[in-house]
């Protein structure tokens, strides 16, 4: 019985792998001007259609991403908050526990890159914070808010992590449209479904 439980979880890690490659070959074909023109109308979905209409939004912190490789850009969600003075962070990597921390945005900031993946740029030192939200990129995503990740699980755990100390934490995934899989993605146990997807065009949530 566990050499087929060992079976199939090595045939979705495989399905994974193979989807990874196809989404991030077709990110990857993106153009800089196209990444700032979908991430801007992307942004704006999500201030306008949504952030503006929901009052659970109101007095809360958000934990956001410094876009690489072409993932969606965070900027204009950046300096919306610091024009409205809301308290954000940014990811940073704790390798002693394999997943993120949230570190305070601050005036004058300093970012680096990351010390085992040098496309991640992350701030040096800052206050830890538990947002209440957390806006994540992602490769993939599908109809149920399954998230396509690059594979390190880092906002899983992350997720997981954050849930033991406020179990109303929220998240919210920014995404191309072109990123949506007309099939249910593989999944496991560990991986965390979206509550929120903001496209271009749509936005979608969990049931």
């Amino acid at each position: 019985m566990l050499i087929v439980k060992h079976k199939f979880m090595n045939e979705i890690s495989i399905q994974k792998k193979v989807l990874r490659k196809h989404f991030k070959e077709m990110r990857l074909l993106l153009g800089d001007d196209e990444v700032i023109k979908k991430s801007n109308l992307i942004c704006e979905n999500f201030l306008q259609n949504l952030f503006l209409n929901i009052n659970k939004f109101q007095d809360k912190t958000f934990g956001i991403y410094y876009s690489a490789m072409n993932e969606v850009k965070t900027d204009l969600l950046r300096d919306y908050f610091i024009a409205n003075k809301i308290i954000f962070a940014f990811g940073k990597i704790n390798f002693s526990t394999d997943s993120l921390d949230f570190i305070k945005h601050e005036h004058n900031q300093t970012f680096i890159n990351n010390f085992k993946y040098n496309k991640i740029f992350e701030p040096l030192t800052g206050e830890v914070i538990i947002p209440d939200f957390i806006i994540t990129p992602l490769l993939a995503f599908d109809i149920e808010l399954n998230r396509l990740g690059m594979g390190k699980g880092y906002y899983d755990r992350t997720i997981a992590n954050i849930h033991n100390h406020n179990s109303k934490i929220k998240t919210i995934g920014l995404a191309y449209d072109f990123q949506q899989s007309k099939s249910i993605l593989p999944h496991e146990k560990h991986d965390s479904r979206l509550d929120i997807i903001a496209t271009e065009k749509n936005l979608f949530f969990q049931n």
